[in-house]
């Protein structure tokens, strides 16, 4: 993304003039959106943001409760959980392993997967992002 700098000096002798060169500098920038680093969560016309690599677990036919763009009224992450805990399971992480420097015990994580639910990781409440997320099915063995 490229940076945003400004010289003021004795080129810039107007606001208007300042303003012009800003928005020059800015229609070249990168767009960034929180939407680009988020993942949403939609249900009954209110939807939430959590931190993109914090949906742990999505099950089979509730690939729609994930969305591109939040098309409806925003809620917080715990207002949404209020609303929507039928479907949503928190799951706390620590620090370490949600930064991949301790492994998550497969065995809440293959309790997780049998829960049916969306699965949010979350350290002292909040959504958090992990290194690595296990979404995919453990393998069976034939």
């Amino acid at each position: 993304m490229k940076k945003l700098f400004l010289t003021i000096g004795v080129a810039i002798s107007s606001w208007s003039s300042l303003q012009e060169n800003v928005r020059a500098e800015a229609s070249q920038m990168d767009v960034f959106s929180v939407y680009n680093i988020s993942d949403i969560l939609h249900d009954r016309g209110v939807y939430t943001m959590v931190p993109k690599s914090a949906v742990m677990h999505v099950p089979r036919g509730m690939e729609k409760k994930l969305i591109r763009s939040g098309e409806s009224q925003y809620v917080s992450f715990d207002q949404f959980m209020i609303k929507n805990s039928v479907w949503v399971h928190r799951m706390n992480v620590s620090v370490n392993e949600a930064t991949g420097k301790s492994p998550i015990d497969p065995i809440r994580l293959e309790g997780m997967r049998k829960l049916g639910k969306v699965v949010i990781a979350v350290h002292k409440g909040e959504p958090i992002s992990l290194k690595l997320t296990p979404v995919e099915p453990i393998a069976k063995a034939n």
